[in-house]
């Protein structure tokens, strides 16, 4: 596998059309072709391309280059031919100055404040003049183009940001032209994240990737492992060294030669009690990312590639997305992996593998779920309720699939049938219960990507953030009615078109009531969207925290992971950076909450006759918050489709003073453990089918 890996590697290098040289070398041969008296047209034409193809590449300053020489043929041109040209030349040009004025201050001066919205103190920009000379661009084009179109909405966001970029918003921008960052309300106390991502040394800058949070090595606290896409970058793992420290030790691990991954996943496939690691990888190419993915077991704290002894290395096709879950009942993880098949290219079903005695069995037809489809995400829970889990098919261009589990190993697409077929252009996904009623509810981005040629998709989620009515799909905040499905994201507030490629929930502020964290963007550089953020109110309702939370970073976020990788019992939130081409490279970054953390539970589970590492387990608790007793629900697995959770559950307390009742149901048995009045902010230890748990305190910080 490292060789294969290792020629892929070398393949797209040359090869792959978004990070290859191959268009960057035919485009400058086909520009050196043309003759002296050819039309300025033709090489403006030819000028676009070669200066995006050199942007996505990483020479931001030769994309400037020709970019200038592309404006100043226009310039030269009669209005009549030269006017089809100038707003675009002007735009891609502006965009170009601002990674350039990015690559210069945000990624080799990359501090806690840079990229986050709205940009202050140290992100303020050092070198200034890229980012003054598309502000000038952007202001221009706001005031010239006809308002409430794409490049005009773009002009004004993008205003907005090289404003700050340079210290000077919101003076300097005219007042029709303000975009607010800031909230009303309770949303504006919402307490604020610190990005300490250089200082714990998690900051790698990459391309987009996945990440999880587990205890890899078994000593208590949680690591971290990150990918990036990119073929030729091997996983990190940062293992957790105390409170404030992070080291990378990838290499020690068996690490170094696993390339590439779009999303990772963790789980104990062989149920010997510690986490794996499968490595997604092809994901957006066609048939051009027909890769392997990759199983890493994990003996002991050192990684070992088993794809091959696991069957799973006879399969290579273009995916970002899995999830294991023991379908069958049998104690073990089984795995389905959702495939992409695009438009015109080759057609890749997903696959239903049954874990048979550690080796993968394709089982899909069988099951009735190959799904041919190009499939984003993928999420396993029981949302009937029957004891076994379902499984959940987000798509782009196309139906989602809800295939209710009917035991047997036979499986039926019910989505249209309880009402969660939508959106039609949808991405991350995951199952969860933010209304408390120990029911699974459903969560389903939208991604619209259907923009009209040469048009910036930014200005989707510019309309929104304006409060105007923006072509995109909203997401499908689906709650649980008995069985059936109700969209609830207009009445929660959640119906806002926000470009999510990512986004994982858990508890921003300790009060026991799962918030969400988007992660935004797509491929174009002008993609620069706050990932957003949304606390549960405990009404049905979500407000929108992204300002005050200080979770607004602009650059593109990918798998996303809720974990308290500091021991403070308060979820910290751990987020993969970084866009699709190598130019477009962003560091990593990690947010902790600037106010002490509220009363809080560890749970860790054992399984015996279930899965080792408890998935598929509901955990349910109860305490009193300020007089009334709530009941919260966890449902034990990796969380959302891009990005991995801690299979240990983390649940805020509020101000409980003790937990009332605890109870753990186990999947394989559908027997409950219960055990009433424990304290807070304990690490609790459960094993199925015991009695007492073992109680005892977070790990101690090393010195």
């Amino acid at each position: 596998m490292a060789a294969a890996l290792k020629r892929i590697a070398e393949q797209a290098d040359r090869d792959n059309p978004i990070i290859g040289v191959a268009e960057r070398e035919a485009l400058t041969a086909e520009l050196a072709r043309l003759p002296p008296g050819a039309p300025q047209e033709a090489r403006i034409e030819l000028l676009g391309p070669l200066a995006e193809a050199l942007l996505w590449g990483g020479d931001s300053a030769q994309a400037v280059a020709r970019l200038r020489e592309a404006s100043a043929l226009v310039a030269s041109l009669p209005p009549e031919r030269g006017g089809a040209y100038a707003a675009q030349v002007d735009f891609a040009l502006a965009v170009a100055l601002m990674r350039l004025g990015e690559d210069q201050n945000c990624v080799r001066r990359h501090n806690e404040f840079s990229c986050i919205a709205p940009i202050r103190g140290a992100g303020v920009h050092t070198e200034k003049a890229a980012a003054t000379e598309a502000n000038a661009l952007f202001a221009r084009l706001w005031s010239g183009l006809p308002p409430r179109t794409p490049l005009h909405y773009a002009a004004r966001w993008l205003l907005n940001i090289t404003a700050q970029q340079l210290g000077t918003w919101p003076a300097s921008v005219p007042p029709a032209a303000r975009v607010r960052f800031d909230a009303d309300g309770e949303a504006a106390r919402f307490p604020a994240f610190r990005n300490v991502a250089t200082e714990r040394r998690v900051d790698r800058v990459d391309l987009a990737g996945g990440a999880v949070a587990e205890d890899f090595d078994a000593d208590g606290d949680l690591d971290l492992v990150t990918s990036s896409w990119d073929p030729r970058l091997p996983l990190a793992y940062y293992r957790n060294d105390g409170p404030t420290l992070m080291t990378e030790v990838g290499t020690q691990v068996g690490l170094a030669d696993i390339l590439g991954g779009f999303n990772l996943v963790a789980a104990d496939y062989d149920n010997d009690g510690d986490a794996d690691l499968l490595v997604l990888r092809g994901g957006w190419l066609g048939d051009a990312g027909a890769w392997p993915s990759s199983l890493l077991r994990n003996d002991g704290g050192r990684f070992v590639d088993v794809s091959v002894e696991t069957g799973l290395a006879a399969w290579w096709r273009p995916t970002q997305t899995a999830a294991f879950a023991d379908y069958d009942l049998d104690g073990d993880l089984d795995l389905y992996i959702g495939h992409e098949s695009l438009p015109g290219e080759g057609r890749y079903p997903g696959q239903l593998l049954r874990n048979d005695a550690g080796r993968f069995v394709d089982v899909s037809d069988a099951a009735g779920v190959g799904v041919v489809a190009w499939t984003k995400g993928v999420a396993w829970g029981d949302f009937d309720g029957d004891g076994d889990p379902d499984l959940y098919v987000s798509n782009l261009h196309g139906p989602n699939m809800l295939f209710r589990n009917e035991g047997g190993g036979r499986f039926v697409d019910v989505a249209a049938q309880v009402g969660a077929q939508g959106p039609r252009d949808s991405f991350a996904t995951w199952f969860w219960d933010p209304d408390e009623d120990g029911d699974l509810d459903l969560w389903v981005s939208g991604y619209q990507s259907d923009a009209p040629e040469a048009q910036p998709h930014v200005w989707y989620a510019v309309a929104d953030l304006l409060g105007e009515r923006a072509l995109g799909d909203p997401p499908a905040h689906y709650i649980n009615e008995g069985g059936v499905f109700r969209d609830r994201a207009q009445a929660a507030g959640l119906a806002r078109v926000t470009l999510p490629m990512s986004g994982n929930f858990g508890d921003l502020d300790g009060d026991g009531a799962l918030d969400l964290l988007l992660g935004t963007g797509y491929p174009g550089y002008e993609g620069l969207l706050p990932n957003r953020a949304y606390r549960n109110r405990r009404d049905g309702t979500f407000a929108d925290v992204t300002w005050p939370s200080r979770l607004g970073h602009l650059q593109k976020g990918h798998g996303i992971v809720f974990a308290d990788l500091n021991h403070d019992g308060a979820q910290d939130v751990y987020v993969q950076l970084g866009g699709f081409s190598r130019g477009d490279a962003f560091g990593d970054a990690l947010f902790e909450r600037t106010t002490p953390a509220r009363a809080w539970l560890v749970v860790d589970l054992v399984g015996v006759r279930s899965p080792r590492m408890g998935d598929g387990a509901r955990v349910s608790v109860t305490f009193k918050d300020a007089g009334r007793r709530r009941t919260v629900h966890r449902w034990v697995g990796q969380g959302s489709s891009f990005g991995s959770h801690p299979h240990r559950v983390e649940v805020g307390l509020a101000d409980a003073t003790a937990v009332e009742r605890l109870e753990v149901r186990w999947p394989t048995t559908g027997e409950a453990q219960v055990f009433d009045r424990l304290p807070v902010n304990r690490r609790v230890k459960i094993t199925e089918g015991r009695g007492a748990p073992e109680v005892t305190t977070l790990a101690p910080p090393r010195p």
